[in-house]
Formats: structure tokens, C-alpha cells, sequence
């Protein structure tokens, strides 16, 4: 999914992570984005779960 946003503007992402696979389970988020001096991007948050 895509969303713009302008400078300084503020944003929540809501991630849901449900493994299907069993026992413990890793992903990751990746965020990219453009314009920002110096550049942050990508930013990436890592996800652990347990399938069942």
C-alpha cells in the first residue's frame, strides 16, 4: 500500500503478524521513502510469532 504524506507529517502503521507455518516465525516491514535529507530509507522493523 501507498500513501503520501507532506514534511513533518505523521504516520501509524498497524502490522498483524499470524504465522501458519509451526513453531517460531520471523518477517520483516519495510518502510522506504523519499525526499529526506539525509536519507532514512528504507527502515526496516522485524516481526517474531509462533505458527500453531
Amino acid at each position: 500500500m501507498w500513501a503520501n504524506l507532506g514534511a513533518h507529517a505523521k504516520c501509524t502503521i498497524g502490522v498483524t503478524f499470524t504465522p501458519s507455518a509451526t513453531g517460531s516465525i520471523k518477517g520483516n516491514v519495510t518502510v522506504t521513502y523519499s525526499g529526506v535529507t539525509p536519507s532514512y530509507s528504507p527502515q526496516e522493523m522485524s516481526l517474531t510469532g509462533t505458527g500453531q
